[in-house]
Protein backbone atom coordinates (compact mmCIF):
# COMPACT_ATOMS: atom_id res chain seq x y z
CA UNK A 1 0.00 0.00 0.00
CA UNK A 2 1.11 3.27 -0.88
CA UNK A 3 1.66 5.54 2.82
CA UNK A 4 0.17 9.11 3.20
CA UNK A 5 2.30 11.66 4.18
CA UNK A 6 0.61 12.45 7.44
CA UNK A 7 1.31 8.51 8.39
CA UNK A 8 4.90 9.10 7.28
CA UNK A 9 5.86 11.98 9.27
CA UNK A 10 5.74 11.25 12.80
CA UNK A 11 6.44 14.31 14.47
CA UNK A 12 9.75 15.30 16.47
CA UNK A 13 10.74 14.89 19.71
CA UNK A 14 8.70 11.68 20.68
CA UNK A 15 9.77 9.47 23.38
CA UNK A 16 10.30 5.74 21.84
CA UNK A 17 9.10 4.48 24.73
CA UNK A 18 5.59 6.46 24.70
CA UNK A 19 4.90 4.42 21.32
CA UNK A 20 6.87 1.10 21.07
CA UNK A 21 9.01 -0.96 23.71
CA UNK A 22 12.40 0.46 23.93
CA UNK A 23 14.21 -2.25 24.79
CA UNK A 24 13.00 -3.89 21.27
CA UNK A 25 14.35 -1.02 19.38
CA UNK A 26 17.70 -1.67 20.64
CA UNK A 27 17.21 -5.50 19.88
CA UNK A 28 15.81 -4.33 16.46
CA UNK A 29 19.03 -2.47 15.81
CA UNK A 30 20.99 -5.22 16.75
CA UNK A 31 19.92 -7.69 15.15
CA UNK A 32 17.75 -7.07 12.18
CA UNK A 33 19.49 -4.49 10.73
CA UNK A 34 23.03 -4.13 8.80
CA UNK A 35 25.48 -1.51 8.13
CA UNK A 36 25.49 -0.67 4.65
CA UNK A 37 27.67 2.61 3.79
CA UNK A 38 27.34 6.37 5.34
CA UNK A 39 27.77 9.66 3.44
CA UNK A 40 28.53 13.13 4.34
CA UNK A 41 25.52 13.41 6.48
CA UNK A 42 23.78 9.89 7.19
CA UNK A 43 24.40 6.28 7.78
CA UNK A 44 22.44 3.75 6.19
CA UNK A 45 21.63 0.14 7.58
CA UNK A 46 19.21 -2.52 5.86
CA UNK A 47 16.31 -3.45 7.18
CA UNK A 48 15.74 -7.94 7.40
CA UNK A 49 12.09 -7.84 7.44
CA UNK A 50 11.84 -10.94 7.03
CA UNK A 51 14.27 -12.13 10.06
CA UNK A 52 12.39 -9.56 12.13
CA UNK A 53 8.85 -10.58 11.46
CA UNK A 54 9.83 -13.92 12.37
CA UNK A 55 11.42 -13.73 15.59
CA UNK A 56 7.95 -12.72 16.49
CA UNK A 57 9.12 -10.30 18.79
CA UNK A 58 9.14 -7.24 17.51
CA UNK A 59 5.87 -6.53 15.89
CA UNK A 60 4.96 -3.51 17.58
CA UNK A 61 7.49 -1.68 17.10
CA UNK A 62 7.42 -3.02 13.04
CA UNK A 63 3.98 -1.29 13.05
CA UNK A 64 5.19 1.87 14.77
CA UNK A 65 7.94 2.21 11.68
CA UNK A 66 5.44 1.28 9.24
CA UNK A 67 7.47 -1.85 8.15
CA UNK A 68 4.20 -4.03 7.90
CA UNK A 69 2.46 -1.38 5.74
CA UNK A 70 4.52 -0.56 3.31
CA UNK A 71 4.80 -2.69 0.23
CA UNK A 72 7.83 -1.87 -1.10
CA UNK A 73 10.73 -5.06 -1.69
CA UNK A 74 13.39 -3.83 0.63
CA UNK A 75 14.03 -1.51 3.32
CA UNK A 76 16.69 1.14 4.45
CA UNK A 77 17.32 2.90 7.70
CA UNK A 78 18.98 6.23 7.41
CA UNK A 79 20.29 7.33 10.96
CA UNK A 80 21.22 11.26 10.14
CA UNK A 81 25.41 11.92 11.78
CA UNK A 82 24.21 15.55 12.89
CA UNK A 83 21.24 15.93 15.17
CA UNK A 84 19.12 18.94 14.05
CA UNK A 85 15.42 19.30 15.23
CA UNK A 86 13.08 18.34 12.23
CA UNK A 87 16.23 17.64 9.65
CA UNK A 88 14.70 14.19 9.00
CA UNK A 89 11.22 15.60 9.01
CA UNK A 90 12.03 18.01 6.17
CA UNK A 91 14.44 15.54 4.08
CA UNK A 92 11.55 12.85 4.20
CA UNK A 93 9.00 15.41 2.81
CA UNK A 94 11.15 16.39 0.36
CA UNK A 95 11.96 12.60 -0.77
CA UNK A 96 8.50 12.44 -1.02
CA UNK A 97 7.51 15.27 -3.47
CA UNK A 98 10.37 13.92 -5.53
CA UNK A 99 9.45 10.81 -5.32
CA UNK A 100 5.58 11.58 -6.48
CA UNK A 101 6.67 14.11 -9.19
CA UNK A 102 8.83 11.01 -10.56
CA UNK A 103 6.12 8.93 -10.56
CA UNK A 104 3.40 11.13 -11.93
CA UNK A 105 5.47 12.01 -15.08
CA UNK A 106 6.27 8.80 -15.57
CA UNK A 107 2.24 7.96 -16.29
CA UNK A 108 2.17 10.51 -18.61
CA UNK A 109 5.58 9.82 -20.96
CA UNK A 110 7.24 7.04 -22.17
CA UNK A 111 11.02 8.27 -21.54
CA UNK A 112 13.18 6.56 -19.10
CA UNK A 113 13.40 8.23 -15.45
CA UNK A 114 15.59 7.12 -12.66
CA UNK A 115 14.45 5.45 -9.72
CA UNK A 116 13.70 7.45 -6.15
CA UNK A 117 13.03 5.79 -3.26
CA UNK A 118 9.73 5.48 -1.73
CA UNK A 119 9.85 7.40 2.31
CA UNK A 120 8.41 4.50 4.42
CA UNK A 121 8.58 6.84 8.01
CA UNK A 122 10.53 9.59 9.64
CA UNK A 123 10.88 11.00 13.25
CA UNK A 124 13.48 12.36 15.28
CA UNK A 125 13.44 10.56 18.35
CA UNK A 126 14.35 10.37 21.91
CA UNK A 127 16.62 7.49 22.92
CA UNK A 128 18.49 5.89 25.48
CA UNK A 129 22.60 6.74 25.77
CA UNK A 130 23.67 3.02 24.82
CA UNK A 131 21.06 3.12 21.34
CA UNK A 132 22.39 6.61 20.50
CA UNK A 133 25.81 5.28 20.89
CA UNK A 134 25.69 1.74 19.14
CA UNK A 135 24.12 3.35 16.07
CA UNK A 136 26.97 6.25 16.14
CA UNK A 137 29.48 5.65 18.46
CA UNK A 138 30.70 2.42 18.50
CA UNK A 139 30.42 1.39 14.30
CA UNK A 140 34.20 0.62 13.84
CA UNK A 141 32.10 1.41 10.14
CA UNK A 142 31.49 5.45 10.95
CA UNK A 143 34.69 7.50 10.46
CA UNK A 144 32.50 10.42 11.99
CA UNK A 145 32.77 11.95 15.34
CA UNK A 146 29.73 14.06 14.41
CA UNK A 147 26.95 12.45 17.02
CA UNK A 148 24.40 14.33 18.19
CA UNK A 149 25.11 16.12 21.73
CA UNK A 150 22.19 14.67 23.12
CA UNK A 151 19.59 11.39 23.13
CA UNK A 152 17.75 12.40 20.11
CA UNK A 153 18.87 10.51 16.74
CA UNK A 154 16.98 11.72 13.17
CA UNK A 155 15.26 8.35 11.54
CA UNK A 156 14.44 7.74 7.84
CA UNK A 157 13.32 4.69 6.71
CA UNK A 158 13.03 4.41 2.99
CA UNK A 159 12.92 1.65 -0.04
CA UNK A 160 16.05 -0.15 -0.20
CA UNK A 161 18.28 -0.85 -3.87
CA UNK A 162 20.30 -2.85 -3.56
CA UNK A 163 23.64 -1.47 -6.15
CA UNK A 164 27.01 0.78 -6.23
CA UNK A 165 26.69 4.42 -6.09
CA UNK A 166 28.39 6.32 -9.03
CA UNK A 167 31.95 7.72 -7.10
CA UNK A 168 32.21 3.97 -5.88
CA UNK A 169 31.95 2.72 -9.41
CA UNK A 170 34.44 5.69 -10.92
CA UNK A 171 36.64 4.78 -8.19
CA UNK A 172 37.12 0.87 -8.89
CA UNK A 173 37.15 1.41 -12.70
CA UNK A 174 39.62 3.36 -12.59
CA UNK A 175 41.96 1.79 -10.20
CA UNK A 176 41.31 -1.40 -11.98
CA UNK A 177 42.93 0.83 -15.06
CA UNK A 178 45.81 1.73 -13.08
CA UNK A 179 46.11 -2.04 -11.91
CA UNK A 180 46.26 -3.12 -15.50
CA UNK A 181 49.22 -0.71 -16.25
CA UNK A 182 51.14 -0.91 -13.14
CA UNK A 183 50.42 -3.26 -10.62
CA UNK A 184 53.81 -2.93 -9.04
CA UNK A 185 51.90 0.40 -7.00
CA UNK A 186 49.08 -1.69 -5.45
CA UNK A 187 52.21 -4.49 -4.24
CA UNK A 188 50.94 -3.06 0.03
CA UNK A 189 47.49 -5.33 -1.43
CA UNK A 190 49.09 -8.03 -1.70
CA UNK A 191 51.66 -8.49 1.08
CA UNK A 192 54.24 -11.61 0.90
CA UNK A 193 52.92 -12.91 -2.23
CA UNK A 194 52.74 -10.36 -4.59
CA UNK A 195 56.93 -10.85 -5.96
CA UNK A 196 56.48 -14.38 -6.18
CA UNK A 197 53.02 -14.16 -8.14
CA UNK A 198 53.84 -11.43 -10.40
CA UNK A 199 57.33 -13.12 -11.54
CA UNK A 200 55.32 -16.19 -12.20
CA UNK A 201 51.79 -15.10 -13.49
CA UNK A 202 51.19 -11.14 -14.01
CA UNK A 203 48.05 -12.14 -15.37
CA UNK A 204 46.87 -13.66 -11.99
CA UNK A 205 48.31 -10.53 -10.41
CA UNK A 206 45.98 -8.45 -12.09
CA UNK A 207 43.01 -10.86 -11.81
CA UNK A 208 43.63 -10.72 -7.64
CA UNK A 209 44.12 -6.92 -7.61
CA UNK A 210 40.75 -6.04 -9.26
CA UNK A 211 38.50 -8.71 -6.68
CA UNK A 212 40.58 -6.65 -3.70
CA UNK A 213 39.15 -3.23 -5.36
CA UNK A 214 36.08 -4.80 -6.40
CA UNK A 215 35.62 -5.37 -2.51
CA UNK A 216 36.98 -1.94 -0.94
CA UNK A 217 35.00 0.24 1.18
CA UNK A 218 34.53 3.90 0.27
CA UNK A 219 37.43 4.81 2.31
CA UNK A 220 39.80 2.68 1.05
CA UNK A 221 39.01 4.05 -2.63
CA UNK A 222 39.04 7.24 -1.32
CA UNK A 223 43.19 7.23 -0.46
CA UNK A 224 44.10 4.62 -3.20
CA UNK A 225 42.90 7.17 -5.82
CA UNK A 226 44.67 10.08 -3.43
CA UNK A 227 47.59 7.73 -3.67
CA UNK A 228 47.72 6.34 -7.24
CA UNK A 229 46.62 9.76 -8.82
CA UNK A 230 48.49 11.98 -6.85
CA UNK A 231 45.67 14.15 -5.52
CA UNK A 232 47.00 17.21 -4.16
CA UNK A 233 45.37 18.81 -1.11
CA UNK A 234 44.33 22.47 0.50
CA UNK A 235 46.70 24.28 2.32
CA UNK A 236 45.46 26.72 4.82
CA UNK A 237 47.38 30.24 4.58
CA UNK A 238 47.82 32.58 7.37
CA UNK A 239 44.67 34.73 8.08
CA UNK A 240 43.00 32.81 5.73
CA UNK A 241 39.15 33.07 6.42
CA UNK A 242 36.72 29.58 6.53
CA UNK A 243 35.15 30.65 3.31
CA UNK A 244 38.28 31.31 1.48
CA UNK A 245 39.58 28.18 2.50
CA UNK A 246 36.38 26.09 1.35
CA UNK A 247 36.59 28.10 -1.41
CA UNK A 248 40.48 27.00 -2.29
CA UNK A 249 39.15 23.30 -0.86
CA UNK A 250 36.75 23.21 -3.54
CA UNK A 251 39.03 24.43 -5.93
CA UNK A 252 41.59 21.67 -5.64
CA UNK A 253 38.72 19.40 -5.06
CA UNK A 254 37.26 19.94 -8.56
CA UNK A 255 41.35 19.80 -10.22
CA UNK A 256 41.40 16.70 -8.37
CA UNK A 257 38.32 15.32 -10.14
CA UNK A 258 39.50 16.43 -13.36
CA UNK A 259 42.60 14.08 -13.12
CA UNK A 260 40.32 11.29 -12.37
CA UNK A 261 37.65 11.86 -15.14
CA UNK A 262 40.56 12.70 -17.32
CA UNK A 263 42.54 9.32 -16.98
CA UNK A 264 39.15 7.29 -17.33
CA UNK A 265 38.03 9.34 -19.95
CA UNK A 266 41.40 8.42 -21.58
CA UNK A 267 40.80 4.73 -21.05
CA UNK A 268 37.87 4.56 -22.85
CA UNK A 269 36.01 3.48 -19.88
CA UNK A 270 32.25 4.10 -21.36
CA UNK A 271 28.79 4.13 -19.32
CA UNK A 272 25.79 3.23 -20.51
CA UNK A 273 23.48 6.05 -22.54
CA UNK A 274 20.46 4.90 -20.59
CA UNK A 275 21.75 6.14 -17.73
CA UNK A 276 22.57 9.59 -18.83
CA UNK A 277 18.95 9.48 -20.25
CA UNK A 278 17.61 8.48 -16.96
CA UNK A 279 19.03 11.12 -14.93
CA UNK A 280 17.99 14.22 -17.19
CA UNK A 281 14.48 13.27 -17.61
CA UNK A 282 14.25 12.78 -14.32
CA UNK A 283 15.77 16.38 -13.30
CA UNK A 284 13.91 18.08 -15.86
CA UNK A 285 10.60 16.64 -14.82
CA UNK A 286 11.91 18.21 -11.07
CA UNK A 287 12.63 21.44 -12.11
CA UNK A 288 9.25 21.37 -14.26
CA UNK A 289 7.73 21.89 -10.90
CA UNK A 290 10.45 24.20 -9.35
CA UNK A 291 12.10 21.31 -7.27
CA UNK A 292 15.65 21.13 -7.18
CA UNK A 293 18.42 18.84 -5.24
CA UNK A 294 21.34 20.77 -5.11
CA UNK A 295 23.20 18.11 -3.78
CA UNK A 296 23.34 15.32 -7.11
CA UNK A 297 27.07 14.57 -6.76
CA UNK A 298 28.65 11.17 -7.76
CA UNK A 299 27.77 9.46 -4.16
CA UNK A 300 23.92 10.27 -4.35
CA UNK A 301 23.79 8.49 -7.94
CA UNK A 302 23.16 4.50 -7.56
CA UNK A 303 23.56 2.26 -10.13
CA UNK A 304 21.27 -0.42 -9.32
CA UNK A 305 19.88 -3.88 -11.12
CA UNK A 306 17.54 -2.78 -14.24
CA UNK A 307 13.80 -4.85 -13.48
CA UNK A 308 13.42 -4.24 -17.26
CA UNK A 309 16.69 -5.01 -19.03
CA UNK A 310 18.59 -8.33 -17.74
CA UNK A 311 22.34 -8.05 -17.37
CA UNK A 312 22.05 -3.67 -17.36
CA UNK A 313 21.69 -1.31 -14.65
CA UNK A 314 19.47 1.64 -13.63
CA UNK A 315 20.33 5.11 -11.93
CA UNK A 316 18.32 5.81 -8.35
CA UNK A 317 18.30 9.01 -7.31
CA UNK A 318 19.53 9.78 -3.88
CA UNK A 319 19.64 12.65 -0.31
CA UNK A 320 16.84 14.88 -0.58
CA UNK A 321 18.80 17.04 2.62
CA UNK A 322 19.82 20.07 0.57
CA UNK A 323 16.76 20.05 -1.94
CA UNK A 324 13.92 22.70 -2.09
CA UNK A 325 10.90 23.12 -3.71
CA UNK A 326 9.97 27.23 -4.63
CA UNK A 327 6.64 28.23 -4.45
CA UNK A 328 4.56 29.64 -7.17
CA UNK A 329 5.18 33.05 -6.99
CA UNK A 330 8.86 32.60 -4.99
CA UNK A 331 11.92 34.16 -6.31
CA UNK A 332 14.65 31.62 -7.24
CA UNK A 333 17.26 34.17 -7.49
CA UNK A 334 20.79 32.20 -7.40
CA UNK A 335 19.09 28.47 -6.70
CA UNK A 336 22.52 26.89 -5.80
CA UNK A 337 23.78 29.89 -3.80
CA UNK A 338 22.64 30.67 0.27
CA UNK A 339 23.79 34.17 0.55
CA UNK A 340 23.39 33.89 4.38
CA UNK A 341 25.83 30.79 4.95
CA UNK A 342 27.48 31.29 1.84
CA UNK A 343 27.60 28.25 0.47
CA UNK A 344 27.62 27.17 -3.04
CA UNK A 345 25.15 23.92 -3.90
CA UNK A 346 25.66 21.45 -6.90
CA UNK A 347 23.99 22.46 -9.90
CA UNK A 348 21.52 19.67 -10.81
CA UNK A 349 22.75 19.36 -14.59
CA UNK A 350 26.65 19.06 -13.38
CA UNK A 351 26.03 15.04 -13.24
CA UNK A 352 24.85 14.60 -16.75
CA UNK A 353 27.19 16.56 -17.50
CA UNK A 354 30.31 14.62 -16.54
CA UNK A 355 28.38 11.08 -17.40
CA UNK A 356 27.98 12.17 -21.02
CA UNK A 357 31.99 12.09 -21.49
CA UNK A 358 31.53 8.54 -20.39
CA UNK A 359 28.57 7.50 -22.99
CA UNK A 360 29.99 7.71 -26.17
CA UNK A 361 31.82 4.78 -27.94
CA UNK A 362 34.64 4.62 -30.26
CA UNK A 363 32.35 4.80 -32.91
CA UNK A 364 30.65 8.07 -31.42
CA UNK A 365 34.04 10.15 -30.90
CA UNK A 366 34.64 8.73 -34.38
CA UNK A 367 31.68 10.02 -35.98
CA UNK A 368 32.26 13.46 -33.81
CA UNK A 369 35.81 13.85 -35.04
CA UNK A 370 34.71 13.27 -38.42
CA UNK A 371 32.20 16.03 -38.46
CA UNK A 372 34.10 18.20 -36.32
CA UNK A 373 37.29 17.73 -39.35
CA UNK A 374 34.64 18.60 -42.03
CA UNK A 375 32.99 21.52 -40.32
CA UNK A 376 37.29 22.81 -39.95
CA UNK A 377 37.91 22.02 -43.29
CA UNK A 378 34.76 24.62 -44.57
CA UNK A 379 35.57 26.74 -42.49
CA UNK A 380 38.64 27.27 -44.31
CA UNK A 381 36.29 27.69 -47.64
CA UNK A 382 35.48 31.00 -45.57
CA UNK A 383 38.52 32.20 -44.96
CA UNK A 384 40.91 31.09 -48.56
CA UNK A 385 40.96 33.80 -50.67
CA UNK A 386 40.41 33.40 -54.45
CA UNK A 387 38.33 29.82 -54.20
CA UNK A 388 34.73 30.14 -54.83
CA UNK A 389 33.85 26.45 -55.82
CA UNK A 390 35.78 25.03 -52.40
CA UNK A 391 32.81 23.82 -51.17
CA UNK A 392 31.85 22.63 -54.27
CA UNK A 393 34.76 20.40 -54.41
CA UNK A 394 34.08 19.27 -50.50
CA UNK A 395 30.44 18.37 -51.28
CA UNK A 396 32.41 15.90 -54.05
CA UNK A 397 34.86 14.41 -51.17
CA UNK A 398 32.64 14.06 -48.62
CA UNK A 399 30.53 11.55 -49.38
CA UNK A 400 30.28 9.30 -46.47
CA UNK A 401 30.31 11.33 -42.85
CA UNK A 402 30.65 7.95 -40.98
CA UNK A 403 33.93 6.67 -42.76
CA UNK A 404 36.06 9.11 -43.94
CA UNK A 405 40.06 8.80 -44.72
CA UNK A 406 41.44 13.13 -44.15
CA UNK A 407 44.73 11.97 -46.35
CA UNK A 408 42.91 10.77 -48.83
CA UNK A 409 40.68 13.96 -48.94
CA UNK A 410 43.80 16.28 -48.86
CA UNK A 411 45.26 14.43 -51.50
CA UNK A 412 41.73 15.61 -53.72
CA UNK A 413 42.29 18.73 -52.82
CA UNK A 414 46.00 19.12 -53.60
CA UNK A 415 44.57 17.89 -57.08
CA UNK A 416 42.07 20.51 -57.01
CA UNK A 417 45.02 22.75 -58.18
CA UNK A 418 43.50 26.07 -57.16
CA UNK A 419 45.31 26.41 -53.35
CA UNK A 420 48.14 28.74 -53.24
CA UNK A 421 51.58 27.12 -51.97
CA UNK A 422 50.85 28.09 -48.14
CA UNK A 423 47.40 27.46 -48.39
CA UNK A 424 48.31 23.87 -49.34
CA UNK A 425 51.03 23.34 -46.73
CA UNK A 426 47.75 24.42 -44.08
CA UNK A 427 45.52 21.94 -45.36
CA UNK A 428 47.88 19.23 -45.62
CA UNK A 429 49.01 19.87 -41.93
CA UNK A 430 45.29 20.09 -41.15
CA UNK A 431 43.81 17.15 -42.69
CA UNK A 432 47.10 14.95 -41.28
CA UNK A 433 45.99 16.17 -37.79
CA UNK A 434 42.29 15.00 -38.73
CA UNK A 435 43.25 11.95 -39.69
CA UNK A 436 44.88 10.81 -36.35
CA UNK A 437 41.69 11.64 -34.39
CA UNK A 438 40.50 8.92 -36.69
CA UNK A 439 43.14 7.00 -35.72
CA UNK A 440 43.41 7.74 -31.96
CA UNK A 441 46.88 8.79 -31.88
CA UNK A 442 46.22 11.50 -29.59
CA UNK A 443 43.23 9.48 -27.88
CA UNK A 444 40.82 11.92 -25.82
CA UNK A 445 43.32 14.61 -26.01
CA UNK A 446 43.31 14.89 -29.60
CA UNK A 447 40.99 18.12 -30.14
CA UNK A 448 43.29 20.37 -27.64
CA UNK A 449 46.51 19.13 -29.27
CA UNK A 450 45.28 19.28 -32.70
CA UNK A 451 44.18 23.11 -32.17
CA UNK A 452 47.16 24.36 -30.36
CA UNK A 453 49.58 22.62 -33.18
CA UNK A 454 47.82 24.46 -36.01
CA UNK A 455 47.67 27.64 -34.07
CA UNK A 456 51.81 27.27 -33.37
CA UNK A 457 52.02 26.35 -36.93
CA UNK A 458 49.85 29.02 -38.48
CA UNK A 459 52.02 31.75 -35.86
CA UNK A 460 55.45 30.86 -37.25
CA UNK A 461 54.02 31.27 -40.78
CA UNK A 462 52.88 34.66 -39.86
CA UNK A 463 56.57 35.67 -38.42
CA UNK A 464 58.17 34.03 -41.29
CA UNK A 465 59.85 37.28 -43.22
CA UNK A 466 59.02 35.38 -46.35
CA UNK A 467 55.24 35.93 -45.72
CA UNK A 468 53.75 38.99 -47.69
CA UNK A 469 51.60 41.29 -45.98
CA UNK A 470 48.28 39.72 -47.56
CA UNK A 471 49.33 36.38 -47.11
CA UNK A 472 49.60 37.01 -43.22
CA UNK A 473 46.28 39.30 -42.67
CA UNK A 474 44.53 35.71 -44.80
CA UNK A 475 46.70 33.60 -41.94
CA UNK A 476 45.33 36.04 -39.03
CA UNK A 477 41.99 34.98 -40.26
CA UNK A 478 42.93 31.20 -40.83
CA UNK A 479 44.02 31.28 -37.39
CA UNK A 480 41.33 32.68 -35.28
CA UNK A 481 39.87 29.03 -36.06
CA UNK A 482 42.48 27.61 -33.48
CA UNK A 483 42.33 29.89 -30.24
Amino acid sequence: MTLSPETIIKGGGEKIEEKMDLAFFDYFIQEFTEYVDQGNNGIIFKVNLEKAIKSDKCDKLLKYLNLLDSDVDARAMKILKIYKSGEAEREAKLGITAHEINEKKKKNREDQFALTPQVIFAQDLIVSKEIRKSLLGNSEKVRSSRVPGDEKIGIILLEFFEGEDLAKHLYKEALKFAAEEDAFIFSHLMPGEFNELQASDPEKVVEELKQIIDEMDMGDLSSNVQRVFHYSKAKRRDRQSPEEFALAQEIVENKNAEILYGYLEKKGFIIDKDIVTQIRNTVNAWHEEDFYHKDLHPRNVMLVPSSDKKGSVQACLLDFGSAKQFGKNESKGDIYFDPTTNKRYVNDSSISSLLDRFSKTKADKKTAAIQEGIAKLRSLGVQLDGNPEWNKMLDKIFTDKKDFDFEEAYTQIIFFNKLKSDETEIVEMLCMLFQDVIDGVYEDEVNKISKSQVYKFIEEKIRDKATTQGIQTHLGKLQSLFK
